[in-house]
């Protein structure tokens, strides 16, 4: 009987170490989901948003009241300017105009001061107040996902709507894996019929910001002034994109690098997507990058030329 060689024992030994991985791949049950599709979809999320966007209104409420006490100063101070610099006017009551004013400026000062201090105190907690929403809620959802993972047995789950800091899709290709995006949202919004339904709203996104000035002290004054109207993101349903709520979600946050990478990359799927390029706009308003701006204005106006927004 001819004996074997070295040679083969080695080639039997590197079969057998190559065929041990494959096999127990097999046995590996791997789960896709899109989380920002379950995150976009679940019904908590808009409740949370439209919680939010309440509470905007009520704070921007709020800061046009002082302004309005505000311009009412300042007329009243312009007023009395007006009866001290006039040479008709006896000593008596100029001199008491200049007392009445100087009362009125100590007022406009101390109401500029609150103003500020409004206006960052708000800012501040209503960016706490969607970061606290979105983890709670993406905890939420990653507790789900858990759950039906080890109910039915899955071995790996992957997020694919996750990227690599290159802006690639981490999950490229999947041969056997099975989605459960749409078992997750089922599950997730099995009780939203008896939750408290949230504000029907238009689906699509404002970002209202104004048109890029051409000069840039215009542009910085509509720049602040926009600042104060909020990014709002209203849903018709799924057809909405699910990285343009990821991309308002970061907007809201500040991190406005990771919106204007989600918006950018709606556009590489949808080149003529509304919302994006309308988020895109108010992305590089805050940025003070107002040439940008306006020429994701222009593309908007290229295709409906009657755009509100855009016109704005």
């Amino acid at each position: 009987m001819k004996q074997p060689t070295i040679l083969s024992l080695l080639v039997i030994v590197a079969l057998s170490l190559m065929g041990s991985p494959a096999a127990r791949a097999q046995e590996l049950k791997v789960g896709i989901v899109d989380m920002n599709r379950v995150f976009a979809e679940y019904y908590k999320t808009k409740d949370a948003e439209k919680r939010v966007n309440d509470d905007k209104s009520t704070a921007k409420k709020e800061l046009d009241e002082r302004a309005a006490r505000y311009r009412d100063l300042m007329q009243k101070w312009n007023d009395k300017q007006k009866m001290i610099t006039d040479k008709l006017l006896n000593e008596e009551l100029r001199g008491q105009s200049q007392k009445e004013a100087a009362t009125i400026g100590s007022e406009i000062k101390s109401l500029e001061r609150d103003m500020d201090e409004f206006k960052r105190r708000r800012e501040s907690q209503l960016q706490d107040q969607v970061q606290r929403m979105r983890k709670g809620l993406l905890e939420d959802i990653r507790s789900r996902v858990e759950e039906k993972a080890k109910r039915d047995n899955f071995d790996i789950i992957f997020d694919k709507s996750g990227k690599s800091p290159i802006g690639v899709n981490f999950l490229l290709f999947s041969k056997d894996g099975v989605d459960m995006t749409d078992d997750v949202l089922k599950e997730l919004n099995k009780n939203a019929d008896t939750a408290p339904a949230a504000a029907p709203a238009k689906p699509a996104v404002t970002a209202a910001a104004s048109p890029a000035p051409r000069n840039r002290a215009a542009a910085s004054t509509a720049s602040a002034r926009n600042e104060d109207r909020p990014l709002s993101i209203n849903r018709g349903g799924p057809q909405i994109h699910p990285l343009v709520t990821a991309g308002y979600a970061a907007y809201q946050t500040g991190d406005l690098l990771k919106a204007r990478g989600d918006y950018q990359q709606v556009l590489r799927d949808e080149p003529a997507n509304r919302d994006a390029l309308l988020g895109l706009a108010a992305v590089e308003m805050r940025l003070q990058h107002f040439d940008l701006a306006d020429a994701y204005y222009q593309r908007l106006l290229q295709a409906d030329p009657r755009d509100a927004h855009a016109q704005a």
